[in-house]
């Protein structure tokens, strides 16, 4: 279930439950978070929005006011 407060993610691309790795591309920070919801939107974004991140994983990475970051999303093998 999608959670502000949990290292969560959504992505249209992807399967639910995968880990992904999420680095914040200028400043180095990463997070794990678990995919358990399809987005962002119906259709690709014209600013490049692959991933949507809870509210909480956002936060490790950059401020909130920030709103939109480059990122680099890696699978997690378990």
């Amino acid at each position: 279930m999608w959670s502000i407060s949990n290292y969560s993610c959504a992505m249209r691309s992807r399967s639910f439950g995968k880990t992904y790795l999420v680095r914040n591309l200028s400043n180095g920070k990463q997070i794990t978070c678990v995919q358990n919801d399809f987005g962002p939107g119906k259709k690709p974004s014209s600013r490049g929005v692959i991933i949507d991140l809870s509210k909480a994983a956002f936060m490790k990475l950059a401020p909130l006011h920030k709103g939109i970051i480059n990122v680099e999303v890696i699978e997690v093998r378990s």
